[in-house]
């Protein structure tokens, strides 16, 4: 089959789950797409997705290399839709929103989401909607002075492209708050919360597009790895109506990303403690759960694209699992073989490790045990 000239959406990127779950979303969905690929894609093999081979795809080394390739395309994709994986291609369209949006559908329609990357702003921006949000505090280790707070904090970095998952840390003293944030080799912006002991983290996903903004509902998360600051890799997709039944009012994160004017799909992170939610942070991109909503039966993705008003209904609760991920538990002697077994096998949704679009998976495993041929 020959590959289309024109596409609906134009799919922006880094190789993981998050891009992946994207691809497999559309493929379902059977949306003409291209992929900008950056970087490489050395580890999660996602290009061997059955859904890619009959789509263009475009590999860059950087981020700065997406617009100038953007602006190439706009005579055979015009009008397609610009769809982000990652934090760093949300800010990077957004950095050109003014003149993208004249050739593409864009996130913010020419508007700007600059100040809503960081998420102080975020934090600040949401209370003004009932949303409960943890004692918050910023700080800069080139100007601040460490603030009068009680211990234990939170810190992460302020947005997410200036740090890494290494920059967060839990702080019990005032001692460990200087160690970490002077030791950071990446960050000097953080944002300093009250750390809640939850009971579980939740990732609320949803979708805005011309007929409203809806959140479908969202992943209750068991297991992280390698620990509790990172990301999920087991974890149980539940529809809305069942958090609204534990007290939870959507409608907050609907109005928030109404009036903020994004289109697309987004995820709203939040803590649980006892009766509590407490709002931690909106991802302005696809979410690296998102594909559970899709097993589930909402293709966050499809009703974008579609524009369609759609019907929650019928929506059924999964588990879902990053395989290769969890398998760590078992290998750190933190879970059974046994249990994690069990988990496998009533898992309804695999991020990675997809016998409907085993190319990916396959492709790891295979370059895996030619790397351990190659040593003996």
């Amino acid at each position: 089959m020959s590959k289309p000239d024109t596409c609906e959406v134009i799919v922006i990127g880094d190789a993981t789950v998050n891009t992946l779950g994207v691809i497999r979303s559309m493929g379902k969905a059977k949306i003409n797409f291209a992929l900008i690929l950056v970087g490489e894609d050395s580890i999660r093999r996602i290009t061997q997705s059955k859904y890619i081979s009959n789509h263009n795809m475009y590999k860059v080394n950087a981020y700065n290399e997406v617009y100038p390739l953007l602006e190439r395309l706009s005579s055979t994709h015009s009008g397609a839709r610009l769809v982000c994986t990652c934090d760093l291609a949300a800010e990077c369209v957004d950095e050109k929103e003014s003149s993208l949006h004249k050739r593409y559908r864009t996130p913010m329609n020419g508007g700007s989401m600059k100040q809503l990357l960081n998420k102080y702003t975020q934090c600040n921006f949401v209370q003004n909607y009932g949303v409960t949000v943890p004692v918050f505090y910023q700080y800069s280790t080139e100007i601040s002075s460490v603030p009068d707070m009680r211990f234990p904090v939170l810190i992460k970095p302020q947005n997410s492209n200036k740090g890494t998952k290494g920059d967060i840390h839990i702080c019990r003293s005032k001692e460990e708050f200087i160690r970490y944030t002077e030791a950071s080799a990446t960050c000097t912006d953080f944002i300093v919360q009250e750390f809640i002991e939850k009971d579980y983290e939740i990732n609320f996903l949803g979708v805005s597009n011309d007929k409203g903004v809806f959140v479908c509902g969202g992943i209750k998360k068991i297991r992280h790895y390698p620990d509790v600051n990172s990301a999920c890799s087991f974890g149980c997709f539940y529809p809305i109506s069942f958090f609204e039944k534990q007290g939870f009012n959507h409608r907050q994160i609907e109005d928030i990303i109404r009036d903020i004017g994004y289109h697309g799909v987004f995820s709203a992170e939040f803590l649980k403690r006892n009766d509590k939610y407490y709002f931690m942070e909106v991802n302005f991109r696809n979410d690296g759960l998102a594909y559970a909503a899709t097993c589930a039966g909402a293709n966050l993705v499809r009703l974008y694209v579609r524009n369609e008003a759609p019907d929650f209904a019928h929506l059924c609760s999964i588990y879902m699992m990053d395989t290769a991920a969890d398998y760590n538990h078992v290998k750190e002697c933190n879970l059974s073989f046994f249990s994690w077994v069990c988990d496998v096998i009533k898992s309804r949704c695999h991020l990675y490790l997809n016998f409907n679009d085993i190319g990916p998976a396959l492709g790891y495993y295979v370059a895996k045990i030619r790397r351990l041929i190659h040593l003996l």
